[in-house]
């Protein structure tokens, strides 16, 4: 019943005096205050219903998103060690790789301490002394530790970096078979092959493992 119901009703009792049946509009405001208790409490019923219901959809989606979440990290865990490893890969390759080279160009460097005063170059290699045949074969081994090396250098090193390790193969070939009159015109023409394919080595090592160069 609505309030505009109740006050006509009351308005009646009151007109008709005594002899009006007061026990209706009492029952009438007992009836609407009940009515109003009952609908408020269904409707918080009803909100706390969906309060609870709503409550589990979120701790079902917390639940998937924390599984979710452990499956991702442990995929980026994984790619992170996979990572770590080929960069440890790449970086003992490269080591590798420079060490033989810088090898190589100490021991030129010191054959061409032999050679250093005029028409020495002249002299039968089988006239030099012990060291200079020792630092021929330890140059000789350098060398070939490098082309060792260049066989699975795709593998680890940069484009760039095999492309210079190609060419100093394929020049110092040239050079060993057809492009020197005597092993002091090798030394020199080695010297700078070895110092470019170091020098690019390097700079491709540097920039393929994020090391910055160091300044003293």
């Amino acid at each position: 019943m609505s309030p505009a119901e109740i006050q006509a009703l009351i308005r009646n009792a009151v007109a008709d005096g005594i002899g009006y049946p007061w026990w209706i509009p009492a029952l009438a405001i007992v009836g609407a205050a009940l009515g109003a208790y009952l609908a408020s409490y269904l409707a918080k019923k009803g909100e706390s219903r969906a309060a609870r219901e709503n409550f589990e959809i979120l701790r079902t989606q917390l639940q998937t998103t924390t599984r979710d979440t452990e499956e991702i990290k442990k995929i980026l865990s994984g790619e992170i060690w996979r990572d770590q490893r080929h960069w440890t890969a790449r970086e003992q390759y490269y080591s590798n790789l420079l060490t033989q080279l810088h090898l190589f160009r100490i021991a030129l460097d010191n054959l061409s301490e032999y050679y250093l005063e005029p028409g020495s170059e002249h002299t039968p290699d089988h006239k030099q002394s012990e060291r200079f045949r020792t630092l021929l074969a330890s140059g000789y081994e350098a060398r070939c530790e490098v082309q060792r090396l260049l066989g699975p250098a795709a593998l680890f090193l940069s484009r760039t970096a095999v492309q210079a390790l190609n060419e100093f193969e394929v020049q110092h070939w040239d050079l060993q078979n057809f492009g020197s009159s005597c092993t002091a015109d090798y030394v020199h023409s080695a010297q700078e092959l070895a110092t470019k394919a170091y020098e690019q080595v390097l700079q491709e090592a540097r920039k393929h493992l994020g090391i910055a160069e160091a300044h003293g």
